[in-house]
């Protein structure tokens, strides 16, 4: 299960395969700053909800997915 689906708690697609309007470029940069900003797995969680309400065009979700990943991955380190 890839970092994206754990955070979720389950596996699976986000957001509905039908979205076409692209997000608003605000909303997409406020969301990438909070995942950069992230100091928990908590606090990711907490943004991947807020993505799931948004449900941003694939190419946006994808490039959200991939920060997320990379956010996660470096929180887990830390951890350790």
């Amino acid at each position: 299960m890839n970092s994206w689906a754990r955070l979720q708690g389950r596996s699976g697609t986000l957001f509905h395969e039908g979205t076409t309007r692209a997000m608003d470029a605000s909303l997409y940069f406020r969301l990438t700053d909070q995942i950069d900003g992230a100091a928990s797995l908590e606090e990711l969680a907490t943004i991947v909800a807020e993505i799931e309400r948004t449900q941003p065009h694939m190419i946006e979700r994808r490039a959200l997915e991939r920060r997320l990943n990379r956010r996660e991955r470096t929180l887990s380190r830390a951890a350790v």
